[in-house]
C-alpha cells in the first residue's frame, strides 16, 4: 500500500509541468525588487520547484527565496500541485520615497479595502526594515502610488507613519516625528546599503482635525508643522507636500484657522513646502464622501490620493535632484 502511494505521487510530481500555467498579468503575479533584495515566493513548500528564465538578473533557490542580481526583467516558474505559477519580476535600482504622515485620514479609518484600486505592481512599501509590494489597502496610499508612477515610471516605496488622532503639538512633543524619522533614515539607509539611488522623497501630511477641534490658532499650527518639516528635512525629506485638510461632515467645528495655517505655509515658505491637493474642499461639501462625521470613505480617498499623487510626480519629474 505504502509503495502504490509513493508511485502515485512520484507520478503526480512528474505531470506537473504539464499542468496549466497561471496567466502572468495580475498584479499578484508582478513583482518589483531592489537590486540586492531577497524576497520569499508566497505558498512555498517541498513539493514545489521554481526555475528563473534568467538567473543573472534573479537567482531562486530551491526553498523559493529569490535573490535580485541585476536590473532588468525576468519570469520566475514555480510548479505546485496546481499548476505552475508565473511571476514578472522586475528588478530596480533607482526609486523613490513617500513618507505618509498626519492623523486618521492618512490612516484610512474610513476606508475599506473592497474599494481600493489594484495597486501599480511598481508600487513599494517599508515597514520595520522590510521592503515589499504594497499591498491593495483601505487607505489613500493605493491611489497615490499608482498616479504618481504613472506620471514619474520610477518605483515608489511609501512608508506609513500616520497616527490616528494626532494633533500637530503631538507631532512635535510626542515621539511621532521621531518615530517617522527613524523609519525614513532605516529605510535610506536599507537602499544605500543595496546601491539603490534615491531619486526623490517626500512626506506627504493630511492632518489638522484635531487641532481644529482644540482650537489651535493659525500661527500655532505654523509653528509646529514648520518644525515637523525641518526635522524630516534632516531625516532625508526634500520638501513638505500637504494635503489641504477638509471638513467635519456638519461643519459642526470651524477649519478656517487650520486650512488658512496651510495655504500660508505653502505661500510663504515654497522651498519647503507645496499643496499636493485641495480637492478636499470640494469632496467636503458631499456627505456620499463620509464614512462618518470626521472620516473619508474610500471613494473619496481614492480621489484625494490620486490627485495628490498626480502633483507629487510631476513635482517629480520637473526637479532636478
Amino acid at each position: 500500500m505504502k509503495k502504490s502511494c509513493f508511485l502515485l505521487l512520484v507520478c503526480v510530481l512528474c505531470m506537473l509541468p504539464a499542468m496549466p500555467v497561471k496567466a502572468v498579468g495580475a498584479g499578484s503575479n508582478q513583482l518589483t525588487l531592489v537590486k540586492g533584495q531577497t524576497y520569499q515566493l508566497p505558498n512555498a513548500s517541498w513539493f514545489c520547484k521554481y526555475y528563473a528564465a534568467d538567473a543573472k538578473i534573479v537567482e531562486v533557490s530551491e526553498s523559493g527565496e529569490l535573490t535580485a542580481k541585476r536590473v532588468g526583467e525576468t519570469l520566475v516558474s514555480q510548479t505546485t500541485l496546481q499548476g505552475v505559477i508565473q511571476y514578472r519580476v522586475m528588478v530596480t535600482d533607482a526609486v523613490d520615497v513617500v513618507v505618509m504622515m498626519g492623523q486618521s485620514n492618512m490612516v484610512g479609518s474610513g476606508g475599506n479595502v473592497f474599494e481600493s484600486p489594484d495597486v501599480n505592481a511598481m508600487a513599494l512599501q517599508y515597514s520595520k526594515g522590510k521592503l515589499r509590494n504594497l499591498s491593495r489597502q483601505g487607505t489613500l496610499i493605493p491611489a497615490f502610488a499608482n498616479a504618481y508612477i504613472k506620471q514619474t515610471k520610477t518605483p515608489l516605496i511609501s512608508i506609513q507613519t500616520a497616527v490616528g488622532g494626532t494633533s500637530s503639538s503631538g507631532w512635535v512633543g510626542r515621539g511621532y516625528t521621531k518615530d517617522a524619522q527613524k523609519e525614513l533614515k532605516s529605510c535610506l539607509s536599507y537602499l544605500k546599503n543595496k546601491k539603490v539611488t534615491v531619486k526623490h522623497v517626500y512626506c506627504l501630511w493630511l492632518q489638522g482635525e484635531t487641532d481644529a477641534q482644540q482650537g489651535v490658532t493659525k500661527d500655532g499650527y505654523i509653528a509646529n508643522v514648520r518644525t515637523i518639516a525641518s526635522r524630516m528635512k534632516k531625516a532625508g525629506s526634500e520638501k513638505f507636500l500637504i494635503i489641504q485638510v477638509g471638513r467635519y461632515r456638519d461643519n459642526n467645528i470651524y477649519m478656517g484657522d487650520i486650512v488658512a495655517a496651510q495655504k500660508q505655509l505653502c505661500k510663504n515658505y515654497k522651498k519647503q513646502f507645496a499643496m499636493a491637493t485641495t480637492v478636499t474642499n470640494t469632496i467636503s461639501n458631499s456627505k456620499a464622501y463620509y464614512a462618518d462625521s470626521v472620516h473619508f470613505n474610500q471613494k473619496a480617498l481614492n480621489k484625494i490620493g490620486s490627485s495628490a499623487g498626480k502633483f507629487a510626480g510631476k513635482l517629480a519629474k520637473q526637479t532636478k535632484k
